[in-house]
């Protein structure tokens, strides 16, 4: 079996704020303005953001905030497929 190569690139994600929390704590977007190595790049709901980032700077992120913020890969289709 091969291990899949590791990648430390940007990738997508989207980045929300915890239903739970809304309104009790900082969006993501509050969050992730600031922040090193994650770029923005859609944020028309300041508790749904979408960024480009390595997945080392996602794991720190989860780590930061573990109970307030949720993260998951963007998944995108080829319409053309």
């Amino acid at each position: 079996m091969t291990d899949s190569p590791q990648c430390d690139g940007p990738l997508r994600y989207i980045v929300a704020t915890e239903r739970h929390v809304r309104g009790k704590v900082p969006t993501a977007l509050a969050r992730l303005t600031d922040m090193e190595g994650i770029d923005i790049v859609g944020a028309a709901n300041p508790d749904r953001v979408v960024v480009s980032a390595p997945p080392s700077q996602i794991e720190k992120l989860t780590r930061q905030f573990p109970d307030t913020i949720h993260v998951e890969p963007e998944i995108m289709y080829d319409k053309n497929r």
